[in-house]
């Protein structure tokens, strides 16, 4: 049940206006939502389905009365006492009772026509049924939920607010580039090249430029699937600029990219050397990088 709930949150656009506004991780605020949701799914169940059920068979139990004894009264009588030594609770019930006094009635309404039995007793057993059916139907439903639709979807409800909110942003600080960047980072994942290089463009219009933007900046006119948007001369200026103030692996990664994409291989293949010195765990794929830089020429690679 944790991953539909997850999944119907997600597919929501106030949550992702929550989690912006909030600043909480989008974990605990999860976590939160499906608990409240589970704890009232909860509450509800017992206080009404549970509780119907409960009464009824309370109900189905003075019943039986009928068959042991032929009669409700002696059942009568030992309610009708219960009531008067309680301090005359007669007609006090709860969630999960049906009040003495609607228990007496019931029995002298059998009393008098026993065919109320039979037909108390048809209506358990329809409810069982029909609860068996929904548990039954609501289990398969699940089973064969399509979790990866609704991850997709979740995925562009997620976009679209965040789109939204940077656009926000940005009318109210068009001095601010990080929300430029934040943005621009957005339209390439949404392989919107150019809209992003626009974003970029205005970021680093607002100085400080910050080593992720310059990066990012970099790597897009490196790697842009639309090769007009491609600069790589402007690209190792930007990444230059970024390996100055923040000697990463990923953005040593940027910098050879873009001594290569100028021709520069032994540089390339040193940068992607050091890259791997620093982030240990990308060695396999920095040796692949330098591999690429010596067999392959800029732009073939593709």
């Amino acid at each position: 049940m944790s991953e539909p709930l997850h999944l119907l949150l997600l597919n929501n656009d106030w949550f992702y206006r929550l989690l912006i506004w909030s600043q909480i991780s989008g974990d605990k605020v999860l976590f939160f939502f499906e608990a409240a949701i589970v704890f009232l799914f909860m509450l509800l169940y017992f206080r009404f389905l549970f509780g119907y059920f409960s009464r009824n068979f309370e109900r189905q139990a003075d019943l039986y009365v009928f068959k042991a004894q032929k009669t409700a009264f002696p059942l009568i009588r030992s309610f009708e006492k219960i009531a008067a030594m309680s301090g005359n609770a007669r007609h006090k019930k709860n969630w999960h009772h049906f009040g003495i006094g609607e228990r007496i009635a019931f029995l002298e309404k059998c009393e008098n026509h026993q065919r109320n039995i039979r037909l108390h007793d048809w209506k358990v057993s329809c409810s069982l049924a029909v609860y068996v059916f929904l548990i039954s139907a609501g289990s398969w439903s699940l089973h064969h939920l399509d979790t990866e639709s609704l991850y997709d979807s979740s995925q562009t409800h997620y976009a679209k607010v965040v789109i939204e909110v940077l656009e926000e942003k940005i009318q109210q600080e068009p001095e601010s580039s990080r929300w430029f960047k934040w943005f621009g980072d957005l339209m390439v994942k949404n392989g919107k090249e150019l809209v992003a290089l626009q974003a970029y463009e205005k970021a680093v219009a607002s100085p400080p430029v910050s080593p992720e933007l310059a990066n990012n900046m970099a790597w897009l006119l490196l790697t842009a699937k639309n090769r007009s948007l491609r600069d790589p001369v402007r690209a190792l200026g930007l990444a230059r600029s970024a390996a100055r103030f923040s000697e990463q692996g990923y953005i040593l990664d940027t910098l050879a990219t873009a001594l290569w994409a100028n021709g520069k291989v032994r540089e390339a293949v040193a940068a992607a050397r050091k890259a791997a010195e620093i982030d240990g765990e990308g060695l396999a794929y920095y040796q692949q990088r330098m591999d690429t830089f010596r067999q392959e020429s800029w732009g073939q690679e593709e």
